[in-house]
């Protein structure tokens, strides 16, 4: 409220005018707060929206997003940093030249590719080849396959045709009988030890044996190739191998016979002279390796 001019103020007036401001202050702050709070409830409706809230959700999943990559990225330059400090300046040109190395073995290797791959085709054209050629062969094997059973069924005929069925005595034990040994070797008859007219050993045959060497041990001997008594077909060698039986009665005395790889084939010829005579004898094959020591007795040899 206004003061009119020329006129004395009094104290009423004053408290009037101090209570209309006052009232009028009050409403102003009134209206003042109704308007910033319906500002704010604007602004609240606002914010609570979806499209805000599905906006604020994507920034905090962005956001979370950006921490782990950074997380990440914090980790590998942790790691890259350890590996960079364990390389010295020393192994960085070893290790630049050991990558080129690498390279230059890498472009070797493509540059053979082409070869080796011409090299296979090659080497399938070549296997077809071959295998066309077995199957043009195959009927000529068959055939040389039946021819090599035939030759193969001719041959065991042959060696059956061949074959001779010698009855050989069994020797059952000597009992009384004395041993005398007999050699054959170089298709010839050695006796180990030399005998009397009547049959009676009389020690080591040095006629028909050579002396190799004399030990404590014992003697060692060999055959002499130009030695002995011939063993073959004919009449003489056949006459000769008879007398040298003479001096010995059958019922007395068997023959105990080595016979060497070199004279298996001779031994037919003995073998029929020994039963014709009536003799008994052991047949002990033995290899070009095997050594017999005479120890004296009736079978005064071991091996």
């Amino acid at each position: 409220m206004t003061r009119r001019c020329g006129m004395p103020a009094d104290s009423l007036e004053l408290l009037l005018d101090t209570i209309c401001n006052t009232f009028g202050g009050i409403i102003f702050i009134a209206l003042l707060v109704v308007v910033l709070l319906m500002i704010s409830g604007e602004r609240e409706g606002f914010r609570k929206s979806p499209e805000d809230m599905a906006e604020a959700i994507a920034d905090r999943n962005q956001l979370e997003n950006l921490q782990r990559l950074k997380a990440r990225l914090e980790s590998n330059l942790e790691k890259q940093t350890k590996i960079a400090s364990t390389l010295t300046r020393s192994d960085l040109p070893r290790t630049l030249a050991s990558y080129q190395q690498e390279l230059a073995r890498n472009s070797e290797l493509e540059a053979e590719i082409p070869g080796l791959q011409k090299q296979i085709q090659q080497d399938a054209e070549v296997e077809q080849k071959l295998s066309r050629k077995m199957k043009e062969l195959q009927p000529q094997l068959a055939a040389m396959e039946l021819q090599a059973t035939d030759l193969g069924q001719s041959l065991v005929d042959q060696r059956a045709a061949q074959r001779k069925t010698l009855r050989m005595p069994v020797l059952k034990s000597p009992g009384a009988k004395q041993e005398i040994l007999v050699i054959l070797q170089f298709n010839r008859i050695y006796f180990w030890h030399r005998y009397s007219p009547s049959g009676i050993r009389e020690g080591l045959n040095t006629s028909d044996f050579l002396i190799l060497s004399e030990s404590e041990d014992g003697v060692v001997t060999s055959p002499n190739p130009i030695a002995g008594i011939s063993v073959d077909s004919t009449s003489e060698s056949r006459q000769r191998m008879i007398r040298s039986l003479k001096r010995f009665l059958p019922s007395e005395y068997y023959l105990a016979v080595v016979a060497r790889p070199d004279s298996y084939g001779s031994f037919q010829h003995f073998r029929e002279v020994v039963v014709e005579s009536g003799f008994e004898y052991r047949l002990i094959p033995a290899t070009s390796e095997d050594r017999y020591v005479d120890r004296g007795g009736k079978e005064g040899f071991v091996q």
